[in-house]
């Protein structure tokens, strides 16, 4: 999200101020944005009109610009290295999802659910098991959906999982 992007250094407003071109990031915040997507500095200052990078991607989701962030995620999962995969891919679920594209949804979400268990990140592995189950409802395929939303509110009543923005209503 813009916020999580964001942090605690910079404010929601000021990525969706970038997102849209109104503001020019300095250096240090590049930096910092680059930490937080794990990825190099040199990447966001790639000529865009060539390259996507994880920034643009990022906000292309949190915007709704969902074809942009598919479009994008993809070309990412083709150069990045695998380290960010699972994150790629989650952030691929999530726009499928959003396209009502359920099938595409559940095979990104599910392998970046595995790899993100075996790297023991247990909430990002839970925010993947929520896109897999929203491509399984879009499938019609409800009772494994809820199987894994189930596990999901489990791993958060559990405080298996911790994450200020992965909470049960």
């Amino acid at each position: 999200t813009q916020a999580a992007l964001a942090g605690e250094r910079y404010t929601k407003a000021y990525v969706s101020a970038l997102e849209n071109g109104l503001v020019k990031p300095s250096m240090a915040a590049l930096s910092y944005l680059a930490a937080r997507l794990e990825i190099p500095v040199t990447r966001l200052l790639s000529d865009p009109e060539t390259t996507w990078t994880r920034l643009e991607a990022d906000i292309r989701l949190a915007a709704g610009d969902w074809q942009a962030a598919i479009d994008a995620y993809g070309a990412l999962l083709e150069v990045e290295p695998r380290r960010s995969r699972p994150e790629l891919l989650r952030g691929l679920a999530e726009a499928y999802c959003r396209l009502d594209k359920g099938r595409e949804a559940v095979q990104a979400a599910a392998e970046a659910a595995a790899l993100f268990r075996a790297q023991g990140r247990r909430a990002d592995a839970a925010w993947s098991d929520y896109w897999e189950a929203f491509g399984l409802y879009q499938l019609e395929q409800s009772d494994e959906a809820r199987r894994l939303l189930l596990g999901v509110v489990e791993a958060i009543t559990s405080e298996q999982v911790t994450d200020p923005d992965l909470h049960v209503r």
